[in-house]
C-alpha cells in the first residue's frame, strides 16, 4: 500500500457532497397546496376501504401536497391520512390510505404540471394505473418500469398511464413569489406565475428566482443589482453585486455584496483607464489595467453584509468574506493572507443581529468547500492551520452554536472527499478520518501509511461506535449510516474499471448496532446510485431493507415517530412535561398532523399556565361549556389573541395555518414591534418570530400552509425559553 499524500485536487474537493437523487427540474416543481390528481382523464380517488383507483366522479378527492425536499412530497387527504404503501414494494402492490406520512419521489415529466410518482425506496417502480386504459375503476398500483427507461440506473420518463396532472383545487396565491419562473422575451427577463401568466413584464438583463417575496435583478442601464418585490418594485438601490445563493434563509436574511475601489484605483478609472484582468504576479493577486499599470488585488474592496425581506440592511456590508445564514448563524471571514496563490480568511460566526458569537479563530477552512462553514442541526466544523502553508492539513473539530468543541481532531488527521469523511444527520456524526496507520491499515501513531477509520458519535460528542475496518461512510437518514468495510490485503478484485481491495457494505443504526451486513460486495461506485432512508426502508444500489425506527439511547419520550435529533424533539419533551399536549396515542405524537383553532388555543392557554378567563360571556354558538377548548377560547378572545370567524362562531374545528399560529403567539406576547408590515395580517408576527429565532432550523416555511403539531409545539417551546 502506498503512503497517501494530499494533492491539490483533494484540497479543492474535500467534503464534496454527492447524494444522487432522481432529478426534478427546480423550475417545474409544485407549490404546496390542494390538488386533484388526473391520469388519462380520470381522477385519483379512494374506495370505501381506502384503496386507490381512477374513477370518473363529479366530486373528486383532493390531496394536500407538502414538500419534504425539492423532489419529495407527501400527499395528505382531508381526513388526515396519507396516500402511500402499506405492504411489500412489489409489482402490483395497491396504493392505499395510510395513517403516517408517506414520502413519494416527484419526477417532472417535461410537460406542464405533469409528474410521475415513485417510492424513493425503490425508484425502479412507478405509480401507475393498472388497466392502462381510460376506464372507471382502474386500480392504482406500483409496477417496475420496463425497458431502457426503467430501473434505478435508467431514465425516469414514465408512460402515459403513470403520468399525473396536478390540478390546483383553486387558484394558488403565492405571496412569496417562489412559484414564479423567469421567462425571456426580446433578450430581457421577466416573471410568470405558476399557471404561466405574466406577473412582471420582461425588462431585466438579469433575473434570479424569487425567495420569500424578493428577487435580485439588474436593469439594462444599471451595472449593479437591486432587489424587487412581487409587484416588480425595487426595494433597494441598484448597488449590489451578485453574491450568495439568491435564497433568503429561514431567518429572513440574505447575503449581499458591495464593491468599491481604493482612491488610487478609482482615480485611474476616472482618468479613462479600465481593468483588463486580474492575475497572480509573483504569488500576489494583481489587477492589470488596459494601460498595463498594476494595482494590488485588494484595491477592489469587496464587503459582505445582509438585508432582510424588506430590503433593509440589517447587517451593513463590513466583512471580507461571508456565507448565507443557517440555523441562525452565518460564517464571516477576516482577511488573513495569500497561501499557494489562494486568498485565506480567518472565520468567525455571527448571529442575526450581526454580533460575533464565535470569534475569528482559524484559516484552515481554505482547504475545503465554503459550505463546511454552515451550521446544520446546530453544529459546524472548524479547521485550524498547523503551519503557515496549505501543504499541511488543518486540525478539525466539531462545535456547537456557542463555540464549544464537542469533537476534537488530532494533528495528521484529515478528511478526503473520495471517502465522504465528515457528515452529521439525524443525531449521528460520521467522523471518517485518514489517520497514521501501519501496513495492515491499523491505526498507529508512528505509522508510515495513511488509511481512513470510521467513528460514529452522537450530537453531544459521545462515541457511539468505532467499527473496525470501515473506511467509507455516508448518512442515509433516520439515524442510519451506510459504511464500507475494506482493509489493505495482498488480494485485489476488479469492479468495472476499478482494481481495489475486496470490500462490502453494512448499515449501522444510531445506537451503533449493525442492522445490515455484507451487502453489495465489491461495489466501489455504490454512492453514485440513489441511497437513503424513507418510509421505513434503507435503500442503496439495488438493495432495500425494511428496518424498524430505532429509538435513541435512553429515549426522552415514548413516541416512535419523534426522531432523535429532530428540531422538534426537545419541544415535544417540554410539551409533555408542561402538560401542553400529549401524544395522539401512547406511542405516537403525530408530528405531521395539523391542528385546529380549538387545539391551538388550548395549547397556548396551557403554555401560559391555564389561567381562568375573567368572564364567562360566550358569544359563540359552536363553543359550549364542557368542550375541552371552552376556557381556552374564552381566555384567548379576552386577551385579544384571536377573535371569532364571525360574530357568533369561533370555528374550533377549522385547521390552522402557520401564519395564524404565529399571529396568536405574537399577540399573546403583547404584539411586540417587528420589521414586518401591516399586510398580510401575519407579516409582523412572522417577522417577529424570525427575529426571535422561533423559525430556526425548521426547513421550508410558508405562512399560508397548514401548521403541523411539530411546528406548533416548537414555536411554543422556543417562545417559553
Amino acid at each position: 500500500m502506498k503512503k497517501r499524500m494530499i494533492s491539490i485536487l483533494m484540497i479543492l474537493c474535500i467534503l464534496l457532497t454527492l447524494l444522487p437523487t432522481a432529478a426534478l427540474a427546480a423550475e417545474n416543481t409544485l407549490v404546496d397546496g390542494w390538488y386533484y390528481l388526473r391520469c388519462m382523464n380520470n381522477y385519483l380517488n379512494l374506495t370505501s376501504d381506502g384503496k386507490a383507483e381512477l374513477r370518473k366522479l363529479s366530486e373528486n378527492e383532493a390531496f394536500y401536497v407538502t414538500h419534504t425536499s425539492d423532489d419529495k412530497i407527501t400527499l395528505k387527504m382531508k381526513d388526515g391520512r396519507y396516500l402511500g404503501l402499506d405492504g411489500e414494494r412489489k409489482n402490483g402492490e395497491r396504493v392505499v390510505a395510510v395513517s403516517q406520512p408517506y414520502t413519494w419521489a416527484l419526477i417532472w415529466e417535461k410537460k406542464s404540471e405533469i409528474f410521475s410518482l415513485r417510492p424513493p425506496e425503490n425508484m425502479s417502480k412507478v405509480l401507475n394505473a393498472s388497466g392502462q386504459k381510460n376506464a372507471d375503476g382502474t386500480h392504482i398500483i406500483i409496477w417496475t418500469q420496463e425497458g431502457s427507461n426503467g430501473g434505478s440506473y435508467g431514465s425516469f420518463n414514465a408512460p402515459g398511464h403513470a403520468e399525473f396532472r396536478f390540478i390546483p383545487v383553486s387558484p394558488i396565491v403565492d405571496p412569496t413569489g417562489e412559484s414564479y419562473r423567469t421567462f425571456k422575451e426580446n433578450g430581457l427577463y421577466g416573471y410568470k406565475d405558476f399557471l404561466g401568466k405574466v406577473v412582471i413584464p420582461a425588462q431585466f438583463k438579469r433575473a434570479i428566482d424569487f425567495s420569500q417575496g424578493v428577487a435580485m435583478v439588474t436593469l439594462p442601464d444599471q451595472s449593479g443589482c437591486a432587489f424587487i418585490n412581487t409587484s416588480g418594485k425595487a426595494i433597494t438601490p441598484y448597488k449590489y453585486e451578485l453574491a450568495g445563493s439568491g435564497r433568503f434563509s429561514s431567518d429572513g436574511l440574505i447575503r449581499v455584496q458591495t464593491k468599491t475601489y481604493s482612491d488610487a484605483l478609482r482615480k485611474a478609472i476616472e482618468s479613462g483607464d479600465s481593468i483588463d484582468y486580474t492575475d497572480y504576479v509573483n504569488g500576489v493577486g494583481t489587477i492589470v489595467m488596459k494601460s498595463g499599470k498594476k494595482f494590488p488585488e485588494r484595491d477592489i474592496i469587496i464587503k459582505y453584509g445582509y438585508i432582510n425581506t424588506k430590503g433593509q440592511e440589517v447587517i451593513a456590508p463590513q466583512f471580507d468574506e461571508a456565507q448565507d445564514f443557517s440555523n441562525g448563524m452565518a460564517a464571516v471571514g477576516k482577511y488573513y493572507g495569500v497561501m499557494n496563490d489562494q486568498t485565506v480568511y480567518k472565520m468567525g460566526w455571527i448571529d442575526t443581529t450581526g454580533k460575533l458569537v464565535i470569534p475569528y479563530q482559524s484559516a484552515g477552512s481554505a482547504y475545503y468547500a465554503n459550505s463546511v462553514n454552515d451550521f446544520e442541526d446546530g453544529l459546524v466544523a472548524s479547521f485550524a492551520l498547523t503551519s503557515n502553508t496549505l501543504a499541511d492539513p488543518p486540525i478539525t473539530c466539531v462545535m456547537d452554536k456557542t463555540g464549544k468543541v464537542i469533537i476534537q481532531g488530532k494533528k495528521n488527521e484529515w478528511f478526503d472527499a473520495n471517502n465522504y469523511g465528515l457528515y452529521w444527520s439525524d443525531g449521528v456524526i460520521i467522523w471518517n478520518a485518514w489517520t497514521p496507520s501501519n501496513a495492515k491499515g491499523e491505526e498507529a501513531a508512528d505509522g508510515k501509511y495513511y488509511w481512513p477509520h470510521l467513528s460514529l458519535y452522537d450530537y453531544s460528542g459521545r462515541l457511539i461506535a468505532k467499527p473496525y475496518g470501515y473506511n467509507t461512510a455516508y448518512p442515509l437518514g433516520g439515524g442510519y449510516t451506510l459504511a464500507m468495510y475494506q482493509m489493505p490485503s495482498t488480494e485485489t478484485t476488479k469492479f468495472l474499471d476499478t482494481q481495489e481491495y475486496p470490500a462490502y457494505w453494512s448499515v449501522f443504526d444510531r445506537n451503533g448496532k449493525k442492522v445490515v451486513d455484507k451487502a453489495e460486495e465489491n461495489n466501489y461506485y455504490l454512492l453514485t446510485a440513489p441511497c437513503g432512508y424513507e418510509n421505513g426502508y434503507v435503500y442503496f444500489g439495488e438493495q432495500r431493507y425494511k428496518v424498524d425506527d430505532v429509538a435513541a439511547v435512553a429515549p426522552k419520550h415514548p413516541f416512535t415517530d419523534v426522531k432523535a435529533g429532530s428540531y422538534y424533539e426537545d419541544a415535544v419533551v417540554w410539551a409533555l412535561e408542561k402538560g401542553v399536549t400529549s401524544g395522539t396515542t401512547a406511542t405516537a405524537f403525530s408530528p405531521a398532523a395539523t391542528c385546529t383553532r380549538g387545539q391551538v388555543a388550548t395549547f397556548l392557554w396551557r403554555a401560559n399556565g391555564s389561567p381562568a378567563p375573567k368572564s364567562t360571556a360566550n358569544p359563540f354558538t359552536d363553543v359550549k361549556a364542557g368542550d375541552y377548548f371552552y376556557q381556552p377560547v374564552l381566555w384567548a378572545v379576552e386577551q385579544g389573541i384571536t377573535g371569532g370567524t364571525s360574530a357568533t362562531t369561533f370555528s374550533p374545528d377549522a385547521d390552522c395555518t402557520s401564519g395564524q399560529v404565529l399571529t396568536f403567539l405574537w399577540r399573546s406576547n403583547g404584539s411586540p414591534a417587528s420589521s414586518g408590515t401591516d399586510t398580510p395580517y401575519y407579516a409582523k408576527a412572522v417577522a417577529w418570530a424570525a427575529e426571535n429565532h422561533l423559525l430556526d432550523n425548521m426547513g421550508r416555511f410558508s405562512a399560508d400552509t397548514l401548521s403541523p403539531r411539530s411546528d406548533i409545539v416548537t414555536y411554543l417551546y422556543r417562545n417559553a425559553k
